[in-house]
């Protein structure tokens, strides 16, 4: 057996795993010697049926299909393999003896990273097979030291605000606290319509406090990103009610957007990266002092070249202007401000990675860039998003104060789960008063020994997440041992903080985002109740 080689054994630890799926049992077993020489691990399949099944049980690193193989063949395996969960990263190598251009074309087509034809030259077998796999290494280095390097400016970022943000949630709280004051005090406790007042007042500032908290987290927080069409207007009045307030006064802010704008393709914490970066460019151009000019509309560009990637482009964009009043950059400079650690700042006043990390990201997303500059009065960023050509505007989100659905399950058992007095006791008098049995435990040991004595006994639970002993997960994954049918609501302050499964798996049928809105509760306890009891139904 050949040692194998010192790069691929590092990264998995052990031979990599092969799964060769081939009908002809000589070829097969010709591909299994040759590759087992060379130190793989190898799996056998006789066509692309049995290949999809073995796949899923044992998640190999790369897969070889032969193209024509009986009940399955190869293409449509590959096709399917892709589909499959963890099936978009495996290595798929295709072994043909269809030649034509229409074969090789279809492999990719389905999916293959490569193709070998035969008669199979072993040595250019093994030879592929391991430059594939030391690719497919060197590509996941790549992408996790990007990773890492975003996450770290994105921190830097939120250093940059944080005196910004603090004075804004110290604002917040100002308000909360001293309403409250007043309130506990008796100085309304006559005047009806000013309680009413003061109660507004704090559930305002607390309900902005909360959104500051949920957004800071979302764009700090790591988690995959996801791209999808949206409305860039709604992206960009989020993003400004939370930078907005932690501009100094001295910068006057103007938002001006057209009207009826089309879809971008955009992941919204990207976005929210981009323009943290952009206003903290303008803020520190303008020290501390001036205006500050945000627009958004449609344009149509015939042949321009874009200042970051210097490539010429056309088509439609959504424009999105950034100008401010400071003292501009450069013209000779201009070429230069993309290039990563390229700072015009003194030392010690930046990294020179923000407009690096806005190049990427916009190209990514098939963006570009325009800037102009008047040298001593300001500077102008156009970042210019392809439109997405949709018949129909994503609708927005629904309003946290819509009205709560009318039909209710009567007298629902809830178990209420949650470590924090305070946190349980709200929820649990909110439940009842609408009308639900809710029994509450601050332990999750003793919620787990009530359901074992009487599985039957609940119709719902609702589970905090971090909790002491055992958290919300582990106890979802309890329940469901004992009891697979019971749904249960995981009430969690960070998303991006759970892990990467399929919730499902451990009963969890919805997620609670905290803090939590007593309207908020009641849509999810009736969504998930009424889609168990329509899942029972069906099954009678």
């Amino acid at each position: 057996m050949f040692q194998l080689d010192k790069t691929i054994a590092n990264h998995y630890g052990e031979a990599p795993l092969i799964l060769i799926a081939e009908d002809d049992p000589s070829q097969r077993l010709l591909l299994k010697t040759v590759l087992e020489k060379e130190g793989y691990r190898i799996l056998e399949a006789q066509n692309g049926v049995e290949a999809l099944s073995i796949f899923q049980q044992h998640k190999p690193g790369m897969v070889l299909l032969d193209a024509v193989m009986p009940e399955m063949d190869g293409f449509e395996a590959c096709r399917q393999i892709r589909e499959l969960e963890g099936g978009e990263d495996i290595l798929i190598l295709m072994i043909t003896a269809l030649h034509d251009e229409n074969s090789v074309r279809h492999s990719f087509e389905v999916g293959a990273d490569d193709f070998i034809t035969k008669p199979i030259f072993w040595s250019v077998l093994t030879g592929r097979v391991g430059y594939l796999l030391k690719a497919k290494i060197t590509e996941m280095h790549h992408k996790k030291a990007e990773e890492q390097f975003m996450h770290t400016q994105k921190l830097e970022v939120v250093g940059n605000l944080t005196e910004g943000i603090s004075h804004h949630f110290n604002n917040l709280l100002v308000t909360i606290l001293g309403y409250t004051e007043m309130l506990l005090n008796g100085y309304a406790k006559d005047d009806e319509e000013k309680q009413t007042r003061y109660l507004q007042a704090v559930y305002t500032a607390s309900k902005q406090a909360s959104e500051l908290i949920a957004q800071m987290q979302a764009f700090s927080g790591g988690g995959k990103s996801v791209s999808k069409p949206l409305k860039l207007k709604l992206l960009l009045e989020e993003v400004m009610g939370m930078l907005g307030p932690t501009l100094p006064s001295s910068i006057e802010l103007h938002l001006m957007f057209e009207d009826n704008l089309p879809l971008v393709k955009i992941d919204p914490v990207q976005f929210n990266q981009i323009m943290m970066n952009m206003i903290i460019n303008a803020r520190d151009a303008m020290e501390n002092s001036g205006h500050l000019y945000i627009e958004l509309k449609r344009l149509t560009v015939n042949n321009m070249e874009c200042v970051s990637c210097h490539q010429s482009f056309k088509g439609d964009f959504l424009e999105l202007m950034i100008r401010d009043t400071g003292q501009g950059i450069d013209k000779a400079k201009i070429k230069r401000i993309f290039e990563p650690y390229y700072t015009t700042r003194s030392i010690g006043q930046g990294s020179g990675m923000g407009l690096s990390v806005v190049h990427g990201i916009m190209h990514n997303h098939d963006g570009h860039i325009l800037v102009d500059v008047d040298p001593g009065r300001s500077t102008e960023f156009k970042l210019l998003f392809p439109v997405v050509d949709a018949e129909q505007l994503l609708s927005e989100e629904t309003s946290a104060e819509a009205e709560i659905s009318s039909e209710k399950i009567s007298a629902a058992r809830i178990l209420l789960v949650d470590d924090e007095a305070a946190v349980g006791s709200f929820e649990m008098e909110f439940l009842e008063i609408n009308g639900y049995q809710v029994t509450y435990f601050m332990d999750p040991n003793e919620a787990i020994i009530a359901i074992s004595k009487n599985p039957e006994a609940y119709d719902l639970v609702i589970t905090d997440k971090i909790m002491p002993h055992i958290d919300g997960l582990e106890l979802a994954g309890a329940i469901t041992a004992i009891r697979p049918d019971l749904p249960v609501i995981l009430c969690t302050g960070n998303r991006s903080a759970l892990p990467d499964i399929n919730l499902e798996c451990v009963g969890i049928r919805a997620l609670l985002g905290k803090p939590i809105e007593g309207s908020s509760l009641l849509r999810t306890v009736e969504s998930v109740l009424l889609k168990s009891q329509s899942d029972k139904d069906k099954q009678t």
